[in-house]
């Protein structure tokens, strides 16, 4: 695990000044060495946090033996050894993964080589024999790629904060993206915050062409939505029981200690059972949200007893959060409004402190396995639509009635805008527009419909919006970033591409059978884990953050940054936020300003 970055000029000499910054900037992402390559109009930057071959002959930006490749890589090849084996032409300097990339992509060029990898990836190679530079991004989205690109510049790095420091670009706010992030809580790729600065779409790739300067973009990879699979439920779970150990050991290898996050719930117990299983002294950490209602620390100590696993714990309470708040959201080169950043990043911390520098985490679980609460509440929702149609005079209207008004009001919905709202019920167009003084058109369900590409949802078409949308641009994200600034390698077992496309392909109707979210893997953790930590009341991993930001947060709104710069008028945030109840968006506002703070005021 690392970062990277990097600078293509069509014809102007590149600034090493600026690109040394740049690599300064993301040198929490690998504090152990750097590396620069330098050309005239060429730069490569790496910085590293080695977990597999901890020598200097892992050392990046590496080289073919000819010197005519070299690349910059942050991420893991799991199957590298396997893909090493049918490498037995060339001669290896390392045990490293990154090497077995450029030698496969030398025998099978770039699109056969990345087919092969198991992994998470975010790499350019630079082949000056080809005077090609190409960039590569993983199936799922797991490591990050952020690039700028004009008619005469080719700029790269792991994190925004790296881009921003080259002076090539100008750092303006992306409108759209400003509007996207108040409907969705989090920025949707391709766009981030920043005009002109993209993020490198999850299963992508970008080659460019030296000579002509120009850049093509190609999708490598696509997950199939069609459940072509005809499977019983047995042989169902027997297939994924299988994968799920494959990832989990292909995860557990590494030239240094490896742990686990285990929350208590059913996926990561799960990961941790089975990692004990390889791996006997293997350590495992967990955070105790406060007050209780939010800990599920009970059913962390439940498995590590059962499971004899080592647990380290911390908790965290308002004191924990007021004392760190201000330096974790100036880790977000976005505005990001996922509460659960906070503990993501206490929990990364304390794996830090522990001495250890990598683990394996459960994220994914929900989408793949079909998990998360609100397909269940779409899913109750849809059926009470269905009577009410049946019955749209007085019968109707009274059956409605006896289940409250937020059933009244979601049934005249369109499925589209149901999901939205029982996801997550933030900012309509119209409310951005009102507030910042925008004229968007677009509707709020855009991203859904284009991902899906039609205008209505199914209940089996939710697991795979949110795998391309929340998965990638929130939970991804949220992670990567809490775990690098802390120095810290997450792996996430199911998220095993294997994995994803068998769950995908499988009947739907095992995913929620008898309405019990995520059947399949509960079923394969009866034989790992104890039943009343399998089968109890989810919880999400969150924070009472509202309870514990300053409580003079309404005037530092008002008389904040935003309304300093007209981003927003001050009559305005002043009627917001006596009208608004919904405790989301005035959190969604506050980061605003606080991300605002941080990136135009206080840098």
């Amino acid at each position: 695990m690392c970062g990277i970055t990097g600078h293509f000029s069509k014809n102007k000499a590149i600034n090493k000044n600026e690109c040394l910054l740049m690599s300064d900037a993301i040198k929490h992402r690998g504090p152990e060495s750097f590396g620069n390559y330098f050309e005239e109009n060429i730069y490569l930057g790496h910085r590293r946090l080695s977990l597999i071959d901890l020598s200097e002959t892992g050392h990046q930006p590496m080289w073919d033996a000819e010197r005519n490749v070299v690349i910059v890589f942050n991420g893991e090849i799991y199957n590298y050894q396997e893909i090493k084996n049918e490498l037995s032409e060339f001669i290896f300097n390392s045990n490293s993964d990154t090497e077995v990339i450029i030698y496969a992509y030398k025998k099978w060029g770039i699109e056969k080589a990345i087919q092969k990898f198991n992994g998470m990836f975010a790499f350019c190679i630079y082949d000056k024999e080809k005077r090609q530079a190409f960039f590569v991004r993983d199936r799922v989205g797991i490591k990050p790629f952020v690039y700028y690109a004009d008619n005469e510049n080719f700029i790269f790095a792991s994190e925004l904060k790296s881009l921003l420091k080259n002076a090539t670009i100008t750092k303006l706010i992306n409108k759209k993206s400003v509007a996207e992030y108040f409907i969705y809580r989090y920025v949707p790729s391709p766009n981030t915050i920043f005009e002109n600065i993209n993020k490198l779409s999850a299963g992508y790739l970008l080659k460019l062409d030296l000579d002509t300067f120009t850049l093509e973009e190609k999708q490598y990879w696509k997950l199939n939505k069609d459940r072509y699979l005809h499977l019983s439920e047995k042989e169902i779970i027997k297939k994924a029981d299988e994968l799920i150990h494959k990832a989990i050991e292909y995860r557990l290898v590494a030239d240094t200690e490896v742990g686990t996050f285990l929350s208590g719930g059913v996926d990561s117990s799960l990961i941790s059972a089975i990692a004990k299983q390889k791996k006997k002294g293997i350590k495992a950490f967990s955070i105790d949200i406060q007050p209780q209602k939010y800990s599920e620390i009970e059913f962390a100590k439940n498995i590590a007893i059962e499971k004899r696993i080592s647990l380290i714990t911390q908790q965290v309470n308002e004191k924990e959060f007021r004392a760190k708040f201000d330096d974790i959201i100036k880790c977000y080169d976005e505005p990001f409004a996922d509460s659960s950043f906070v503990p993501t990043f206490i929990l990364t911390k304390l794996l830090a402190d522990s001495g250890l520098k990598c683990a394996l985490s459960g994220d994914g679980g929900d989408e793949v396995f079909f998990g998360y609460n609100w397909y269940a509440n779409f899913s109750k929702l849809q059926q009470i639509k269905k009577v009410y149609e049946l019955f749209p005079d007085k019968l109707g209207q009274k059956i409605l009635s006896l289940m409250g008004n937020r059933s009244l009001n979601y049934i005249m919905l369109n499925s589209m805008q149901m999901y939205r709202k029982v996801q997550f019920d933030r900012f309509s167009v119209s409310e951005i527009n009102e507030l910042f003084g925008y004229n968007f058109t677009f509707t709020e369900e855009l991203l859904l419909k284009k991902v899906m590409g039609k205008d209505e949802l199914k209940l089996s078409d939710l697991s795979f919006i949110d795998f391309n949308t929340f998965l990638l641009d929130d939970i991804l994200y949220k992670v990567d970033i809490a775990s690098m600034a802390n120095s810290i390698e997450l792996r996430v077992p199911l998220l095993d591409h294997n994995l994803v496309e068998f769950m995908f392909s499988v009947s739907f109707k095992y995913l929620y059978k008898n309405r019990n979210l995520k059947y399949i893997l509960k079923k394969i953790s009866e034989n790992y884990i104890p039943n009343k930590n399998i089968y109890r009341k989810k919880k999400g991993f969150s924070a009472p953050v509202m309870e514990w930001i300053d409580k003079d947060f309404k005037s530092e709104l008002i008389s904040g940054n935003l309304v300093k710069n007209n981003i927003i008028g001050q009559v305005k945030m002043q009627n917001f936020l006596k009208k608004e109840t919904n405790q989301g968006k005035i959190w969604q506002m506050y980061i605003f300003e606080k991300w605002f703070s941080n990136y135009f005021l206080y840098e």
